[in-house]
């Protein structure tokens, strides 16, 4: 969001610096840049809740529903450090799309509730409708952050996410890196407002 607000000042800007930068902000402001022009248009989601993704999209990028905690909220992991993004979004296509419509689905149902157990036909598992989120790093490598493409994906997930952080009772970060560590300080206002770091 910051760099769409940069852009409408842009002619008023002269010239300008960027001093100790290395090539992760480097990447990051790339990424920024190649936001400013994304549509504002969503795709059609109507049927978001009943689709079911290709079975190599779930076998590649893998998320499961682990259980319930003491409350009865849903702890959904997902096993980010073994998501090959980065190959997906440099090759395009199908298999780029069913990602995103396939994260887009995952982000829905925590919207809409899809992950709360019923105790009974009218009665949801928990008092609230909030999941519990988990996400595993373990695996992660540098690669898929020295991709523009890969990281504007990356980062559009939790803009997305960060849509539902009301829904989230709590959230951990495991097995993340100092590489990791130091992404997720500098997506760090999505971050925070969705899991207690």
């Amino acid at each position: 969001k910051f760099f769409e607000k940069l852009e409408s000042c842009y002619e008023k800007i002269a010239y300008g610096y960027i001093v100790n930068a290395n090539t992760l902000v480097d990447g990051l402001l790339n990424f920024g840049k190649g936001l400013m022009g994304r549509p504002e248009d969503e795709p059609d989601n109507s049927d978001l809740l009943k689709w079911m993704p290709p079975e190599n999209i779930i076998n590649t990028f893998p998320f499961y529903l682990s259980g319930y905690d003491y409350n009865n909220r849903p702890i959904l992991v997902l096993l980010w450090g073994k998501w090959d993004t980065r190959r997906v979004t440099e090759k395009g296509g199908q298999e780029l799309i069913d990602l995103i419509r396939r994260n887009d689905q995952f982000i829905e149902r925590i919207k809409k509730s899809y992950y709360q157990r019923r105790i009974n036909e009218s009665e949801m598992g928990s008092v609230d409708d909030e999941v519990v989120l988990l996400i595993d790093y373990d695996g992660f490598e540098l690669r898929q952050i020295q991709s523009q493409e890969n990281l504007r994906m990356m980062m559009n997930f939790f803009e997305k996410l960060e849509s539902c952080y009301e829904k989230i009772a709590y959230g951990y970060i495991v097995n993340a890196s100092s590489l990791v560590d130091e992404i997720l300080n500098l997506a760090s206002s999505l971050v925070d407002e969705i899991l207690n770091l």
